[in-house]
C-alpha cells in the first residue's frame, strides 16, 4: 500500500524541546503516559498543561494540545525527567494516573 512506513521505535522518538515552543508547559495526558509507558498507544500530539490565564503561539508543527489548568493544580506532581536528551518538564507517574481518571471523558 501506498504510504509512510516506519520502525515503531523510529516513530516513538520524537521528542522536542518543549521549553523552547512551550515555556512553562508541563508535559501531560497522552505524552506523559506514554514516557511512563502506561500506553500502546503513540500521541497524535504533545500534550501540554499550562496556566489557565496564558495565552501563546503554537507553530503549525508539530502538533501541541493545550490543557489549561489554575495555579494550584499545576504545583502537584511536577517533576523533570530526561526524554531523548532533553530535560523536561512532566508530571510524575502518581499525577498521570490521576489525571488518566480525571479526564477520562475528555481525551479521546
Amino acid at each position: 500500500k501506498n504510504g509512510i512506513y516506519a520502525n515503531i521505535d523510529a516513530l516513538a522518538n520524537t521528542m522536542v524541546d518543549i521549553q523552547m515552543i512551550v515555556p512553562g508547559g508541563i508535559l501531560c495526558l497522552w505524552s506523559a503516559w506514554s514516557v511512563y509507558s502506561l500506553t500502546t498507544q503513540i500521541p497524535n500530539a504533545y500534550y501540554i498543561a499550562i496556566k489557565r490565564t496564558r495565552k501563546i503561539v503554537l507553530p503549525d508543527y508539530p502538533e501541541f494540545q493545550l490543557i489549561y489548568q489554575s495555579d494550584n493544580l499545576l504545583s502537584i506532581g511536577v517533576s523533570r525527567k530526561n526524554v531523548q536528551g532533553y530535560d523536561i518538564p512532566i508530571f510524575d507517574m502518581e499525577r498521570s494516573v490521576c489525571d488518566a481518571i480525571k479526564y477520562r471523558n475528555k481525551v479521546v
